[in-house]
């Protein structure tokens, strides 16, 4: 029952973490038109022409004097208001995206042929018709600025106003948005671009690049009732032009261009090494001119380091059950500071090279050292129930694997290497010690729910098609698909596609149809099942009963070679856990219709969304049986009178016995159902590989679904050429959460495409 709760609460959660929404992300262009008394003039032809694509759109001014351009693709125009008896004027702007722009026409007498044209900067355009706060910044910006890790979420956290954090999800916006990272709506060309399973902070589905962007927009503080009031990040991918544009960028950040530290100078340490270079290479242009344009992008990244490993081992006695120590003190390694009193005085008492030290150099040492054996000796007269090495073999397989001590000193415990009671194991320097290596590693660890883009290897390719079939009607589609993985068990294959019909019914009436669909996966695969050349060995280094691999977690050691971790290297995650041998691919895909139309000095719009969100996934931790070593309901006997041997000496040799020993503390396995009706429980044999197992999936996979449904209706009434009121209706209906029958359901995982 507590594992259904547990389950039933990440699935809520899962999706309250999907604050994104579908945009337009089109901008709204209107104004008045007057002459040079004030008067409204109806009638009156504006012509917007797009610069870069020859596009040209028109619209005329009503009874009011008022024209409205609902829906245009944001970019630089030329704008043209034009009628007998008046001089043309002319405005060069440019739109943005989702803007509310307002510009207004006061033309002179004269004859059509004779234009005033001004030019009017970005900054300088009035753009009051929405009481939303935000930033914008354009191309040319977003591509000037020196973003080191070349990702566009940066910005957001480094330069806009009122945004405070660094992406994780606890960065606000403007102050007012709780756990702002994870509440915050990011979307990219209208499409949400929030990932869907886990709370990421900034983390966006694929990675963004500044090559890519047209524009990035934050408002952080929302009350458009187009939106549903979150803090936002908006951005709008570049288009294709008239002219074909290319380049190629090449980025890398390499220790050997970094300053070293000034502690590190000081003791002659070499700074930490790593390589990261990114490469971009892009072009945009068009296919058909004034009518199709394409725009295309790859993206990579790869990442290299050094990465200081120190893990706890057996120092080569202890390996044969030989416990050694000095009466009188407890054993600290070589840099132990002498410290306590009585039962908790503890000194060094060893070496940096593991040599023990004359037992009058060492504070509070009453005598030589002394060792005896757990098993029992003279000194110990022993556990009867303990008397031998795990009889299962699995203990004298690990120690056959276990690397030789290589240092003696550093802490007394090491972050993250744990008992499998969760109490830190010590490292004594005569029974524990330390075997320290450099291994390569992408770029470190990826973070709780792999919120670090920096940690993968990236793989992107995008393409952007925008299409003019006439005056009247323009198709926009996107596709996005990338690849990341790390060295080790973790690999994702986000996905996302946009299409985007916009429609000029009438001169009154514009109608947009959005199709969005954006689709997240992860897959954490435990190294005895992984892609890795090391996985068959790993399955094999497990003992088997009945056909079942057994997992078996000793006590001092419960992270070993299975779980990638050699000998508790690892963050105290067992290898069989909530956070390995698990998968998921969370689609969304959302529907929107939105229509706009104006009438005198009203500018309404009303629109509908439907999402569709589901996550099918497994976690099949537990269906192997999972052996915790400990004492159980016999306590250890014999070891408590060595005479001399303090109680946390005490308990080090108590723990040591019971690793070798192999002795079991708890004993547990989980059994499933795949179906309600289902009257009997699978175990790892009928489950972990059942019938129709799509590839590289292990266990019951369940798929969990929530629909949504929003509407809104606005109105921006222009009461006055300079005043606008915003009157807004919005109403979010989110269903209840529910897991889909076990049978029938497709999963496509990493390029598989299974029934199961």
């Amino acid at each position: 029952m507590n594992g259904l709760f547990a389950r039933a609460v990440a699935v809520v959660c899962l999706f309250f973490a999907l604050d994104g929404f579908t945009q337009v992300i089109n901008a709204t262009l209107s104004g008045t038109v007057t002459d040079a008394t004030g008067a409204l003039i109806p009638g009156v032809e504006i012509t917007a022409t797009q610069n870069e694509t020859g596009v040209v759109s028109t619209a005329v001014t009503n009874e009011s004097g008022t024209y409205q351009f609902p829906s245009l693709q944001p970019g630089p125009y030329r704008v043209t208001a034009s009628l007998a008896g008046f001089q043309s004027q002319i405005f060069q702007i440019t739109l943005g995206t989702s803007q509310l722009i307002r510009q207004n026409f006061t033309l002179q007498v004269g004859a059509v042929s004779q234009a005033l044209e001004v030019s009017v900067a970005a900054d300088q355009l009035l753009t009051t018709l929405s009481a939303s706060v935000g930033n914008a910044l354009p191309q040319k910006e977003v591509a000037d600025l020196p973003i080191v890790g070349r990702n566009v979420m940066d910005i957001a956290t480094t330069i806009m106003p009122g945004v405070f954090g660094d992406g994780h999800p606890n960065t606000t916006f403007a102050g007012i948005t709780a756990t702002g990272g994870g509440n915050i709506g990011i979307s990219m060309d209208g499409v949400t671009m929030n990932t869907g399973t886990h709370v990421q902070g900034l983390k966006t589905a694929t990675f963004i690049n500044p090559d890519m962007v047209d524009e990035v927009r934050v408002v952080v503080a929302a009350v458009d009732v187009e939106g549903r009031g979150s803090a936002q990040i908006q951005v709008r991918t570049r288009s294709g032009t008239n002219q074909f544009h290319g380049g190629a960028t090449f980025n890398v950040r390499n220790s050997a261009l970094d300053a070293n530290t000034w502690s590190n100078n000081r003791q002659g340490v070499a700074p930490f090494w790593y390589n990261r270079p990114q490469y971009t290479a892009y072009l945009g242009g068009p296919i058909i001119k004034n009518k199709t344009f394409f725009f295309g992008m790859f993206d990579a990244q790869d990442g290299s380091q050094k990465e200081v490993v120190n893990t706890i081992v057996l120092t080569d006695p202890a390996r044969q059950g030989i416990f050694r120590f000095f009466p009188g003190v407890n054993n600290g390694n070589a840099d132990a500071t002498p410290s306590g009193s009585g039962a908790t005085r503890v000194a060094s008492v060893v070496d940096k090279s593991g040599n023990p030290l004359p037992y009058t150099q060492i504070p509070g040492a009453t005598g030589p050292m002394q060792s005896f054996s757990v098993f029992g000796d003279v000194l110990n007269p022993g556990d009867p129930s303990r008397r031998r090495m795990d009889p299962s073999g699995f203990m004298s397989r690990l120690i056959a694997l276990m690397p030789h001590a290589n240092a003696f000193d550093g802490p007394n415990t090491i972050v993250g290497q744990v008992s499998s009671t969760g109490t830190p194991v010590p490292v004594d320097g005569l029974n524990t010690a330390v075997h320290r290596w450099t291994r390569h590693t992408v770029a470190g660890p990826a973070g709780g729910n792999g919120e670090n883009v920096d940690a993968y290897k990236r793989r992107q390719f995008n393409i952007k098609i925008d299409h003019h079939f006439n005056q009247n009607h323009t198709l926009t589609g996107t596709f996005i698909r990338e690849t990341h993985y790390t060295d080790g068990e973790i690999r994702e294959f986000p996905k996302v596609m946009t299409a985007t019909l916009t429609s000029t019914l009438s001169p009154t009436l514009l109608n947009e149809f959005k199709w969005g669909h954006r689709v997240t996966s992860l897959y954490w695969d435990p190294a005895y099942q992984s892609r890795a050349p090391y996985a068959k060995e790993a399955f094999d280094f497990l003992t088997k009963i009945n056909s079942i691999p057994i997992n078996q977690l000793p006590v001092l050691f419960p992270n070993h070679v299975i779980n990638n971790n050699l000998t508790g290297a690892g963050s105290g995650c067992p290898p069989i856990c909530t956070a390995s041998d698990l998968g998921n691919t969370a689609p969304l895909n959302s529907f929107t219709e939105t229509l706009s139309w104006t009438r005198g000095t009203h500018a309404f719009k009303g629109g509908i969304e439907f999402r569709h969100a589901s996550s099918k996934g497994w976690a099949a931790g537990g269906l192997m049986p999972i052996v915790t070593g400990g004492a159980g309901a016999i306590p250890v006997t014999g070891i408590d009178k060595v005479p001399g041997l303090l109680s946390p000496n005490q308990a080090l040799a108590q723990n040591l016995l019971l690793t070798l020993a192999g002795s079991v503390e708890t004993i547990s396995q989980k059994f499933e159902t795949r179906e309600p009706a289902d009257t009997q429980y699978l175990d790892y044999r009928q489950d972990y590989f059942g019938p129709n197992q799509p590839p590289l999936t292990y266990g019951k996979i369940r798929k969990s679904i929530q629909n949504e449904f929003n509407f809104f209706v606005k109105d921006d009434w222009k009461i006055t050429p300079n005043f606008t009121l915003n009157l807004g209706l919005r109403w979010d209906l989110f269903q209840v959460p529910y897991f889909e029958s076990q049978e029938f359901q497709q999963l496509d995982v990493g390029g598989y495409t299974a029934e199961k």
